[in-house]
């Protein structure tokens, strides 16, 4: 634990952050609703053109990078960071058929997630110190509904840009650093609704996708907020419905 300097406040416009998650997310689903799309004539050509015909379902395992950010409400500062490294979780995601804008190869879908987390590590906020098991602990569980756009970089391969929402459940305790170097203990249990985004890249053969989501969830729950950061890398059973 420690040094002499005191964790860097963190600047977090939620209100800002809301309103542009919102109206971005508006934005998605209206250029989806107004854009021509295409349903494909024949027999689909490639493992991603088949998603335009069918709900799509992954179900595996993701190994994780899981932040969980604690802020003061008011002053947007950060004061607690809980860490877990490639944590094994079960995955389970749906996706809408793809609809591609006009004949080109950007499209727009639905992807619904569930997904969870257990840590164990905690660091003092933005120090030098790498996280250790300091006897604080957070789990919890979210589930999302994310608008998204996609590109087809290829027959097999998938990127987009998600905005969207859902609820996070999250108990656990932690240390809080506020002001530093003061040290408080805090305990939460919670379920909330949410906004985040997310990025993913997928890549698809036959039964099975392998992909990379990376993205992040805001819960308020003054005086703190939590933001739960979530990069996974992906090994799913893919299967079209």
């Amino acid at each position: 634990m420690g040094g002499s300097k005191g964790p860097i406040p963190v600047k977090k416009p939620r209100l800002i952050s809301t309103l542009v998650t919102s109206i971005l997310t508006i934005f998605i689903l209206v250029l989806a609703h107004l854009s021509p799309t295409y349903a494909l004539a024949g027999e689909p050509e490639t493992p991603l053109e088949e998603t335009a015909r069918y709900l799509r379902s992954n179900f595996g395992i993701a190994f994780k990078q899981i932040l969980l950010d604690i802020s003061d409400t008011n002053t947007m500062k950060t004061v607690a960071l809980l860490e877990g490294d490639l944590i094994p979780w079960p995955f389970l995601s749906f996706q809408t058929p793809a609809r591609y804008f006009g004949e080109s190869r950007f499209g727009w879908l639905m992807e619904y997630g569930l997904s969870g987390f257990n840590i164990d590590e905690q660091s003092e906020p933005f120090t030098t110190d790498e996280a250790t098991d300091i006897g604080t602990a957070a789990k919890g569980w979210f589930v999302y509904a994310m608008p998204t756009i996609t590109w087809d970089a290829s027959e097999s391969f998938r990127v987009g840009l998600g905005l969207g929402g859902g609820f996070m459940s999250v108990k656990g305790d932690a240390l809080i650093y506020d002001p530093f170097p003061t040290v408080t203990r805090i305990e939460y249990d919670f379920t909330e609704i949410t906004y985040g985004a997310y990025f993913l890249t997928e890549y698809v053969v036959g039964n099975l996708m392998i992909g990379l989501h990376a993205g992040g969830l805001i819960a308020e729950k003054a005086p703190y907020d939590f933001w739960i950061g979530d990069t996974s890398l992906i090994i799913a059973y893919h299967k079209l419905i």
